[in-house]
């Protein structure tokens, strides 16, 4: 328990305990409004879009990479399938 108090710890570690309240709390309003299916697809496609941003402008310490073009069809392809879901 000490350990996470300790000043070398990066502020967004505290993200954590928020961004999980906020998911808990995100799948028991949306799952219902947009059922399962669409709400995973969509849960995917966001992390793939945040960890290409956070590789482009190398947020929290990553390695800035560029974003390719068959990375760009891979998230129009997620795009893709979360319309046909909610078809």
């Amino acid at each position: 328990m000490r350990m996470a108090f300790k000043k070398e710890n990066p502020w967004w570690m505290w993200l954590g305990g928020i961004c999980g309240a906020i998911a808990v709390f995100g799948n028991s309003w949306l799952i219902p409004q947009i059922g399962a299916g669409a709400f995973f697809m969509a849960l995917l496609l966001g992390q793939m879009l945040l960890s290409l941003l956070m590789e482009k402008y190398g947020w929290m310490g990553s390695v800035q990479k560029q974003i390719s073009y068959l990375q760009l069809a891979g998230v129009a392809l997620m795009i893709a399938g979360v319309a046909i879901i909610r078809i």
